[in-house]
C-alpha cells in the first residue's frame, strides 16, 4: 500500500463499518491530511477525525449506502486539523467490503484533499454577495446556479426559487431575442457589450409580483471547478429610463 500511496496526493484509510469507524490501516502519507502518522491514526476511531458538524452526515450517507447494498460511495466534508481555521475539506471516494453473508466489513477510503477548491467557491460566493448590484452567475446553458441577495430583491423572490431556473424565464418576450443576441456575441467574442448600446437597448424583467422592471445586463466569464460559467451583472434603470421618458 505505502509504495504506491506515499508520493500522490491521495491517502489511503482502511476502517472497520462499526459505529465509531475504527481505523485499521492509513497509508504513511495521512499526515498531509490528519496533522498526525498513520501510527497516531490508528489509535483514533475514524469519526473522531471528522469534523463535528459533519459526522451526522457522514455516518447517515453510508448508513444508506450500506441499506442499498452499494458497493462505493463519494463524500465530500470536513476532517479537523490544526490549520486552516480548524478543518480541512476532503473528498473520499470509499469501496465498501462485504462478507459471504452480506453484511459491509470494511471501508476502504481513497481520500484527496478539495480545500484549495472549496475556500475558492467560498471566495466567490463572498465577492458575489458584497456587490450591491444584482448578479446572477448561470451556467453555459442559461441555468441559475448562484445568485446574491440583490437578485432576490430585484426579481421579488429567494434564492431557492432561483436556482436551476433558466435566468431568459425572467425576460419579457421581446426582450429574449435581444438578450441572447448580446449573451451569445459576448460568448463569441468574449467581450462586453459596448455601453452605448447597452443603454440604447434596455431589457426587460417581470418580477415575482408581476412587475415590469428595466434592466442594464452586463456579462463576464469565469471558470469554476473547470467549468466555465457567466456572470451576469443586472443593473435596475427603471427610475433612470422614466426620468430620460420625462425629459
Amino acid at each position: 500500500h505505502d509504495e504506491m500511496f506515499n508520493a500522490g496526493p491521495t491517502v489511503l484509510l482502511e476502517k472497520q463499518t462499526d459505529l465509531q469507524m475504527s481505523v485499521l490501516y492509513a497509508s504513511s502519507n495521512v499526515e498531509s491530511l490528519l496533522g498526525a502518522s498513520s501510527k497516531e491514526g490508528l489509535k483514533k476511531s475514524y469519526l473522531n477525525w471528522v469534523y463535528p458538524e459533519d459526522v451526522a452526515i457522514v455516518r447517515e450517507t453510508l448508513l444508506q449506502a450500506y441499506r442499498d447494498e452499494k458497493t462505493t460511495v463519494e463524500m465530500v466534508y470536513r476532517l479537523k486539523t490544526n490549520e486552516n481555521s480548524g478543518f480541512l475539506w476532503i473528498y473520499d471516494l470509499s469501496h465498501i467490503l462485504y462478507n459471504s453473508t452480506g453484511k459491509p466489513t470494511v471501508l476502504r477510503g481513497y481520500i484527496t484533499s478539495v480545500h484549495a477548491q472549496k475556500t475558492a467557491e467560498k471566495n466567490a460566493t463572498d465577492l458575489i454577495q458584497s456587490v450591491p448590484e444584482a448578479i446572477f452567475v448561470l451556467d453555459l446553458d442559461g441555468n441559475i446556479i448562484n445568485a446574491n441577495r440583490a437578485a432576490e430583491i430585484l426579481l421579488g423572490c429567494d434564492r431557492a426559487s432561483l436556482m436551476n431556473k433558466l435566468f431568459s424565464y425572467w425576460l419579457e418576450v421581446e426582450s429574449f431575442e435581444l438578450y441572447e443576441q448580446m449573451k451569445r456575441k459576448y460568448l463569441s467574442d468574449k467581450k462586453p457589450p459596448e455601453e452605448k448600446s447597452s443603454r440604447l437597448n434596455s431589457l426587460y424583467l417581470r418580477n415575482s409580483q408581476g412587475t415590469r422592471v428595466s434592466v442594464e445586463i452586463g456579462f463576464n466569464r469565469i471558470e469554476l471547478k473547470g467549468e466555465p460559467l457567466l456572470v451576469q451583472v443586472v443593473r435596475y434603470v427603471t427610475l433612470q429610463m422614466q426620468t430620460q421618458q420625462q425629459l
